[in-house]
């Protein structure tokens, strides 16, 4: 892990709170892995693709614009 990223079964929680995720995406890094560039949910395109299905279903509201 990447100093900075959190771990793995923090996502979750991350995507459950519009402020922390919106706080996350200031900074511009991958949650997971401190790359860049990010998407809405904060994650790059190589983290973005690994989403679990729980994890997926969190992000839904935010890659569809329904939570910004």
């Amino acid at each position: 892990m990447n100093l900075g990223a959190i771990p793995r079964h923090e996502l979750v929680s991350y995507l459950k709170s519009p402020i922390r995720l919106r706080l996350a995406r200031e900074k511009g890094l991958c949650l997971l892995c401190c790359d860049r560039p990010v998407n809405e949910i904060c994650l790059c395109i190589s983290c973005f693709p690994c989403l679990t299905d729980e994890e997926r279903r969190w992000a839904e509201p935010y890659l569809t614009g329904e939570i910004r």
